[in-house]
């Protein structure tokens, strides 16, 4: 089997200063619960490590998940994961990758990611992560930067989450 690579962004947080202590608001916990209910039970979805950026939001976000989905996948803080940081050691990581990974983050970086791994050329990011999006890459026989990935699925939060709640 492929190794996958899934991305998510973190949930809606408060808005605050300094932006590494900033919480996930009530609605970003409900819109982790609601996307661990629609993953549980789905084979799809199996991380064997979590990888976070260290700020609030996205440890939060992970933590969230993992409890909701029972995960037992080893969580680790990896720098290198901040909103602006660049992508290219991460991606020069990637291309090692052997565990199914999560990696709970932030935008500019995650779209910035997915636009490298996918191999797409230009100035505009792949896709457009909202806050709770989750992708998954599979990886595929290549020689780029960080070996070569396909996108697999992508879930946006107007997929799961009751937006009216």
């Amino acid at each position: 089997m492929p190794t996958t690579l899934y991305l998510l962004r973190h949930a809606e947080a408060a808005p605050g200063i300094p932006d590494e202590g900033r919480p996930l608001t009530p609605k970003g916990l409900r819109q982790v619960e609601a996307l661990a209910l629609f993953l549980k039970g789905k084979a799809a979805f199996a991380p064997e490590d979590i990888w976070h950026s260290g700020l609030k939001r996205a440890e939060q976000t992970a933590q969230g998940l993992m409890q909701g989905l029972n995960l037992t996948a080893s969580l680790q803080l990896i720098n290198g994961l901040s909103p602006n940081a660049p992508v290219e050691p991460i991606a020069r990581r990637l291309k090692l990758l052997t565990k199914n990974t999560l990696i709970v983050g932030h935008n500019p970086f995650l779209e910035r990611l997915a636009t490298v791994l996918l191999e797409a050329h230009g100035e505009a990011p792949v896709c457009h992560m909202r806050k709770a999006s989750l992708m998954a890459l599979e990886k595929v026989e290549g020689v780029g930067l960080a070996g070569a990935w396909q996108l697999s699925w992508f879930v946006g939060p107007g997929l799961y989450f009751n937006t009216q709640g």
